[in-house]
């Protein structure tokens, strides 16, 4: 009697062949996947790059003077109407301190309600925004000219990453009765 190798019969077929084959095979569907899921992500990437250059365009492309501020009063982002309104271009302006364009009257009212934002916005149980709109107030140009402006603010958590966006315009003096911020109010949990 020969002895027959497990590994070249199995009920008359060629085992190793046929291994070689589902190796094969699935080398090829796995390298498959992978060079899908590479071009998938590859668009994502591609998708996201687009969406955060249309909406950089639609910022910076406002009528609004629009700065966004991280949780250390940093600003993040600035655009060209209040490159317009207060004379520093965004290069100047980018990882300046925002206190820098409040008016000294403003200052001690700008700050504590900054700090307490962030500490609401720390507090919160899920990611959440603050929002305040229709108040006055002052901002500083360039020239230290004072501006007599209305503006909303949003303070915006989402994870650990704390945001703030103030949007403003000119107003003449005495043109807006001013609105004082308030306290500020956390959301019902489930509302």
């Amino acid at each position: 009697m020969t002895e027959v190798n497990s590994h070249e019969l199995t009920n008359g077929h060629a085992v190793h062949g046929y291994a070689k084959f589902v190796r094969w095979c699935t080398w090829i569907m796995l390298t498959s996947v992978i060079v899908y899921m590479g071009s998938m992500v590859s668009k994502e990437q591609s998708k996201s790059r687009e969406s955060g250059e249309r909406l950089f365009r639609i910022v910076h492309g406002s009528p609004i003077a629009t700065i966004m501020c991280d949780d250390d009063g940093r600003i993040v982002e600035y655009n060209r109407a209040a490159e317009e309104m207060l004379s520093w271009s965004r290069a100047e302006m980018l990882g300046k301190d925002v206190g820098i364009m409040i008016a000294p009257g403003n200052k001690v009212q700008h700050a504590e309600a900054f700090t307490k934002a962030v500490e609401a916005l720390k507090a919160a149980d899920e990611d959440w925004r603050v929002t305040k709109t229709g108040l006055t107030g002052s901002a500083i140009d360039k020239w230290g000219k004072t501006i007599p402006i209305e503006f909303s603010t949003r303070g915006i958590r989402y994870g650990d990453k704390i945001e703030f966006l103030a949007f403003f315009r000119r107003v003449s003096a005495g043109a807006v009765p001013k609105v004082e911020a308030g306290p500020l109010e956390l959301p019902k949990k489930g509302s």
